[in-house]
Protein backbone atom coordinates (compact mmCIF):
# COMPACT_ATOMS: atom_id res chain seq x y z
CA UNK A 1 0.00 0.00 0.00
CA UNK A 2 1.18 3.42 -1.03
CA UNK A 3 1.77 6.36 1.91
CA UNK A 4 -1.16 8.63 1.54
CA UNK A 5 1.14 11.76 1.23
CA UNK A 6 2.40 10.35 -1.58
CA UNK A 7 0.22 9.26 -3.81
CA UNK A 8 -1.65 13.40 -2.98
CA UNK A 9 1.62 14.78 -4.21
CA UNK A 10 1.32 12.46 -7.25
CA UNK A 11 -2.33 13.82 -7.58
CA UNK A 12 -1.51 17.02 -7.55
CA UNK A 13 1.11 16.46 -10.21
CA UNK A 14 -1.45 14.63 -12.33
CA UNK A 15 -3.85 17.28 -12.13
CA UNK A 16 -1.47 20.32 -12.89
CA UNK A 17 -0.73 18.07 -15.89
CA UNK A 18 -3.93 17.76 -17.04
CA UNK A 19 -5.08 21.31 -16.70
CA UNK A 20 -2.27 21.93 -19.08
CA UNK A 21 -4.06 19.74 -22.00
CA UNK A 22 -7.34 20.89 -21.48
CA UNK A 23 -8.78 21.57 -25.10
CA UNK A 24 -5.72 20.30 -26.72
CA UNK A 25 -4.95 16.41 -28.60
CA UNK A 26 -4.57 13.44 -26.30
CA UNK A 27 -0.88 12.84 -27.26
CA UNK A 28 -0.73 16.12 -24.41
CA UNK A 29 -2.26 13.69 -21.83
CA UNK A 30 0.02 10.86 -23.09
CA UNK A 31 3.25 12.88 -23.38
CA UNK A 32 2.93 14.66 -19.48
CA UNK A 33 1.10 11.69 -17.80
CA UNK A 34 4.33 9.59 -19.43
CA UNK A 35 6.06 11.67 -17.98
CA UNK A 36 5.16 11.38 -14.47
CA UNK A 37 5.01 7.64 -15.08
CA UNK A 38 1.21 7.08 -15.90
CA UNK A 39 0.64 4.09 -18.54
CA UNK A 40 -2.29 4.59 -21.03
CA UNK A 41 -4.69 1.30 -19.86
CA UNK A 42 -7.41 1.75 -22.51
CA UNK A 43 -9.42 4.44 -24.86
CA UNK A 44 -12.32 4.71 -27.07
CA UNK A 45 -13.90 7.63 -28.84
CA UNK A 46 -14.95 9.27 -25.73
CA UNK A 47 -12.92 8.44 -22.98
CA UNK A 48 -8.77 7.52 -22.38
CA UNK A 49 -7.53 6.05 -19.18
CA UNK A 50 -4.76 5.56 -17.43
CA UNK A 51 -2.87 3.91 -14.80
CA UNK A 52 -0.16 4.59 -12.05
CA UNK A 53 0.26 1.58 -10.29
CA UNK A 54 3.08 2.54 -7.75
CA UNK A 55 0.72 5.57 -7.08
CA UNK A 56 -2.10 3.33 -6.71
CA UNK A 57 -3.86 5.86 -9.59
CA UNK A 58 -6.13 5.63 -11.78
CA UNK A 59 -7.20 8.88 -14.55
CA UNK A 60 -10.12 8.62 -16.88
CA UNK A 61 -10.05 11.48 -19.45
CA UNK A 62 -13.14 13.13 -21.35
CA UNK A 63 -12.52 13.56 -25.18
CA UNK A 64 -14.44 15.32 -27.41
CA UNK A 65 -15.29 14.85 -31.17
CA UNK A 66 -11.76 16.05 -32.15
CA UNK A 67 -10.05 13.44 -29.25
CA UNK A 68 -9.10 17.24 -27.57
CA UNK A 69 -8.83 16.69 -23.31
CA UNK A 70 -11.91 17.67 -21.25
CA UNK A 71 -12.89 16.90 -17.91
CA UNK A 72 -10.99 13.97 -15.87
CA UNK A 73 -11.07 11.88 -12.80
CA UNK A 74 -8.58 10.45 -10.95
CA UNK A 75 -9.60 8.23 -8.48
CA UNK A 76 -7.26 5.98 -6.06
CA UNK A 77 -7.03 2.42 -6.61
CA UNK A 78 -9.24 2.04 -2.96
CA UNK A 79 -12.32 4.13 -4.33
CA UNK A 80 -12.70 2.12 -6.75
CA UNK A 81 -15.22 -0.76 -7.08
CA UNK A 82 -13.97 -3.54 -9.30
CA UNK A 83 -16.78 -6.18 -8.17
CA UNK A 84 -17.98 -7.98 -10.95
CA UNK A 85 -21.69 -7.50 -12.13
Amino acid sequence: MVERSVQKEMETKAVSALEQCRALPVACARKRLGFLGFVQKGGNPVHVTFEKKDAELFIVVDLDREQRCGDFRILRFDEMDLTPE
